[in-house]
């Protein structure tokens, strides 16, 4: 079983990457599981009341709902734009995020029925190197702020998720290999050759 990192800046497609992913595997007949840790930290923001206390703690008990549960977009308002508390907050979640990674995929190893595991880390530059290999999304930055903004992201929050990210030149450093999702750019190739390299 392989496990392959896919990150990358927000709206840069990792997502849609993850899709062809599954399309090229599903064709070699190889089965894939996709970890998603944003849904990782929805569900931690959901349940984790330890957490939501720790961080209420440490940015206002105006992140919580009556139901202790994390208030994403007050803890959105809270930290986007502040990078000291980004970073503060990336100390307390992402040690989390990556042990449910690391448990499921022991978990996936020990059942021998996946040949590759897709692991979607979008911090790649805040946690430990994770996996075989680590492959970046790369996207103009125009076309990610036209995708943020159609999810209903206003335009201020948008210069501001970008700016407290890493640049593609920062990612790449950090990655083995680069998929580039400008329009007209074949995906499907790109990762059949990837899958090739992994072997």
């Amino acid at each position: 079983m392989k496990i392959i990192t896919l990150t990358g800046p927000a709206a840069s497609g990792k997502s849609h990457v993850a899709g062809i992913f599954a399309e090229v595997c599903h064709e070699r007949k190889i089965i894939v599981h996709h970890i998603d840790t944003d849904k990782i930290v929805h569900e931690l923001y959901a349940s984790d009341t330890i957490l939501a206390l720790e961080l209420a703690s440490l940015f206002g008990s105006h992140i919580l709902h009556f139901s202790m549960d994390i208030d994403r977009k007050a803890l959105g308002n809270e930290v986007f734009g502040n990078p000291a508390k980004l970073t503060a907050l990336g100390k307390i979640v992402h040690p989390k995020v990556m042990l449910a990674c690391k448990e499921t995929c022991e978990k996936l190893r020990k059942e021998s029925k996946v040949g590759l595991v897709l692991c979607q880390i979008p911090q790649i530059h805040e946690v430990e190197k994770f996996g075989d290999s680590v492959i970046a999304v790369q996207t103009d930055i125009n076309t990610r702020r036209a995708r943020l903004i159609s999810r209903g992201i206003i335009e201020t929050r948008v210069e501001e998720i970008i700016s407290s990210q890493p640049t593609d030149a920062e990612y790449a450093k950090l990655a083995d290999h680069i998929i580039y999702n400008q329009a007209g750019d074949d995906l499907t190739m790109q990762v059949e050759k990837i899958l090739e390299r992994l072997g």
